[in-house]
């Protein structure tokens, strides 16, 4: 081993420089606790805002996800509507046709009520031929109650003349 001789001098000297060497390690100890501290409390904020961020990207894909079905949507009913603009008939011609087929409605339904009209008066004239038919046919049967009347008479009359004469031969020849 080999020892090394000091000066009490250099000792003093190294002591107040070990103290003032000390003394900052003690200062840069203390700046390590507070930037450890720090250091943890930012990580803290920095985990919290880490959250606060994975909260607010959940919100904002949800929103966005939210945005994209309403997107979608719009644009389906979008594109419906183009169809149907499209597609949609011109009101002018779409007027004419609905006056031509007011016109032919009204046109068809006088049409028929003339029709109508005419098998009416011919109906009426029928009846009133039946009913004049049923009028002669009642006087005919009168009349041909009041003929079978004077034949039924007629033969009582012919049968009592036979009978009669019948009898005067009778009479005379017996």
């Amino acid at each position: 081993m080999v020892a090394h001789t000091v000066s009490q001098k250099s000792k003093e000297y190294n002591r107040d420089e070990v103290e003032k060497e000390l003394a900052k390690l003690r200062e840069q100890e203390n700046e390590v606790k507070t930037a450890r501290e720090n250091l943890c409390s930012d990580e803290k904020t920095i985990a919290k805002g880490r959250e606060r961020c994975r909260r607010k990207m959940d919100e904002f894909l949800k929103k966005k996800g939210t945005r994209n079905v309403i997107e979608q949507q719009l644009r389906s009913k979008l594109a419906k509507l183009h169809v149907m603009e499209k597609n949609k008939p011109d009101l002018d011609t779409a007027k004419e046709t609905l006056e031509n087929a007011n016109t032919k409605i009204i046109d068809d339904t006088f049409l028929r009520a003339g029709k109508i009209a005419a098998l009416l008066r011919r109906n009426k004239a029928q009846i009133a031929s039946a009913f004049c038919a049923f009028l002669e046919m009642r006087a005919a049967n009168v009349k041909c109650k009041e003929f079978m009347e004077r034949v039924e008479q007629f033969k009582i009359e012919y049968d009592c003349a036979w009978v009669s004469r019948l009898k005067f031969l009778k009479l005379f020849l017996w």
